[in-house]
């Protein structure tokens, strides 16, 4: 009686325990308190958590831990209870804190700046964890960090290719406030690298989608600030597109908002720059120009606001220089070098060191410009280096062909064929509906012949074992048939003639009857294991991957570049069919050579993913790029585009001068 008592008050205490941990944790989210006593909430429920000594819970409740130290910014502790958390997750085998310990992880060291590689390395991670989990909100917020982990590295080809994956899983939810966030933070992006680009249509059109975004949001702090900072982006748009009568209207109009400067003075203090830097290349009134730079420069001095004081005195110096008052110039570019280089704004340290190296005569002068150059060339190597690491595959750019009008009497001039070729068909069609069956059916089966024998070639290299094995198959049969088989008929007949001559016991007799029937029932099981082994069909599957590593790794020993083959483990290779594998082993055969014959790359990359029933294969490779719009028109793509047709499949084709190619396939299957 005592011991059902006890263990009733043990359930009591575990149940109180309970409550308190739960409670702590609600506690420790409710941002009404103080940063310290969240954290001190937190803490505590990690505490009562252990003492419950159950992995599940102690999880949840470091989970939460990890989580409000990444709220405070406080990276390293989030650093320290996501890599704890990370482990007994793993022990657990729980995908879902696994992923959010990855995006905790890949948020506080992207953060940190320094550690690139880190967070680039457990953002990935963390995608192939939502991916899996299908949690798109999730999946979409981490590409979203990644996408601009990868455009502050200015690899603007990937970030703009997680970007636009991104945008279609939010695409598929519901439009809540969040979700219209993250999109309108996507649309901003898109602009930003477009800008990169220098594509100022696409960064105007994506710019003013993020305006069409604020329209349904209903939290108007969100539309202030979102509308805010778009319209500052499209003003910048027209001031680099040298359309800077459009931009000063912008931030005109801008300041007509009274309230601006009390809400976010910092914001402010950039639209009252930019509209003086509008000004400055419009070739506008001195005065004015720099009664605005200066109301800028003292508000962000009055703010602390260094990047901004860096930034607005580089622009300080550089309007001296061309009023030829050196002095003056100095004074700015000194002061923005020394914080630039405080906070590690390196864009910022080269424009101070080239305007300190025009404004100082002399030695002192070249030491200015040697270190500019220095830190360029330094800048640029860390820039490549950090894009060779970034290794991620993702997409999302129209084909424009060049010569529209050419296109045009193209697609007049088909569609015209088409019409002839089609009332044709339905004439002959009537005359000869029969014959013309039988002709498509006969086509269809030599064209399914053909595309199995392109197939079977391709399996030959990795077939070679198996035909040895059944050569030895057909030997072993015909050994068994022709020689062990035929020698046992004849000396059961030999036996069964002398039955006829022996005498003796009836029962002796019986036996002797026995063993020629058991002699007559082995003939028939060696007959059917020779047949079997002649006709039965060798049953294994060649991998295709492995049939894709032999295709490539015989043309880099060929023509000297590396590569890298991935397959996501989980697309169903044994139910594609032949054809689409078919068709897809002549896309990559274009796009090989292409690569051998124009890009002169060092490094391919081959992947293949499978995506909402999609299969995709991404060819990436780091050669000198070309101009989409000028040389889509090769006969390679022309190739590669049908036979994506032919899959019912989307052809994405992103590439630079300079800066590679990433060519992707999607398809149904």
């Amino acid at each position: 009686m005592l011991s059902v008592f006890t263990l009733k008050a043990q359930q009591q205490s575990f149940k109180q325990t309970l409550d308190s941990i739960q409670k702590l944790r609600r506690l420790s989210i409710n941002t009404d308190f103080d940063s310290e006593l969240r954290i001190a909430y937190a803490l505590k429920s990690s505490e009562l958590a252990h003492q419950t000594k159950v992995d599940t819970i102690i999880l949840r409740s470091d989970q939460r831990v990890a989580w409000v130290y990444l709220a405070m910014s406080r990276y390293k502790k989030t650093q320290e209870w996501s890599h704890k958390n990370l482990k007994l997750a793993k022990k657990l085998k729980d995908s879902s804190a696994m992923a959010f310990m990855n995006h905790y992880l890949g948020y506080s060291y992207d953060y940190q700046k320094a550690y690139n590689d880190s967070a680039y390395y457990y953002y990935y991670n963390a995608i192939k964890f939502f991916n899996s989990l299908k949690r798109k909100r999730q999946e979409a917020d981490v590409l979203l960090n990644l996408s601009i982990l990868q455009e502050s590295n200015k690899d603007y080809i990937y970030a703009e290719q997680n970007v636009f994956r991104a945008i279609r899983l939010i695409q598929t939810l519901p439009e809540t406030e969040r979700n219209l966030n993250t999109l309108l933070s996507l649309y901003n992006l898109v602009g930003t690298i477009s800008l990169e680009f220098k594509n100022y249509n696409k960064a105007l059109e994506y710019y003013n989608k993020t305006i069409e975004i604020t329209k349904k949001q209903s939290n108007t702090s969100n539309i202030y600030t979102n509308n805010l900072y778009v319209k500052i982006n499209i003003a910048l748009t027209y001031k680099e597109k040298k359309e800077y009568k459009k931009a000063i209207h912008i931030y005109k109009e801008l300041l007509q908002d009274t309230e601006m400067y009390h809400k976010d003075p910092v914001s402010y203090a950039g639209v009252l720059n930019n509209l003086g830097e509008a000004k400055f290349f419009k070739k506008g009134p001195d005065d004015e120009i720099l009664s605005l730079y200066k109301r800028a420069y003292h508000i962000s001095d009055s703010l602390d606001a260094k990047l901004e004081i860096t930034y607005f005195g580089n622009d300080l110096s550089e309007f001296y220089l061309s009023l030829h008052q050196k002095d003056s110039a100095l004074h700015y570019s000194k002061r923005s070098y020394k914080l630039a280089k405080q906070i590690n704004e390196n864009e910022e340290v080269l424009r101070s060191l080239k305007l300190l190296s025009q404004a100082i005569e002399g030695e002192t002068g070249k030491q200015y410009l040697y270190e500019y150059i220095k830190l360029n060339d330094s800048l640029i190597t860390k820039e490549r280096i950090a894009r060779n690491k970034f290794a991620l595959i993702q997409f999302e750019t129209d084909e424009i062909t060049e010569e529209r009008d050419k296109v045009t009497k193209q697609k007049s001039l088909l569609f015209g064929i088409s019409i002839t070729l089609v009332v044709m068909l339905a004439l002959a069609y009537l005359v000869f509906v029969q014959r013309s069956k039988n002709r498509k059916l006969l086509f269809e089966r030599e064209q399914q012949k053909a595309n199995e024998s392109i197939y079977s070639l391709m399996l030959q290299q990795q077939s070679i074992l198996e035909q040895g094995r059944t050569e030895e198959r057909f030997r072993i049969s015909e050994e068994l048939h022709d020689g062990i088989l035929s020698k046992l008929f004849g000396t059961r007949m030999g036996l069964g003639l002398l039955s006829k001559k022996i005498s003796g016991d009836a029962s002796v007799l019986k036996k002797h009857s026995d063993f020629i029937n058991q002699m007559q029932e082995i003939e028939t099981e060696i007959r059917d294991v020779s047949h079997a082994l002649k006709n039965k069909l060798l049953s294994s599957t060649v991998d295709f991957v492995a049939i894709i590593e032999y295709y490539i790794k015989g043309l880099s020993e060929l023509h000297l570049f590396d590569y890298n083959v991935y397959a996501n483990p989980e697309i169903p290779w044994s139910t594609i069919n032949d054809q689409i594998k078919v068709n897809l082993y002549r896309i990559l055969q274009e796009g090989l050579q292409n690569i051998i014959k124009h890009a002169k790359a060092s490094h391919v990359d081959v992947s293949f993913y499978i995506i909402d029933a999609h299969l995709e294969l991404v060819i990436k490779d780091d050669g000198i790029g070309f101009d989409v719009k000028k040389q889509a028109k090769g006969i390679g793509l022309k190739n590669i585009k049908s036979r994506t047709q032919n899959l019912n499949g989307t052809l994405d084709i992103i590439s630079n001068p300079d800066k590679g190619t990433l060519l992707t396939v999607r398809f149904p299957i």
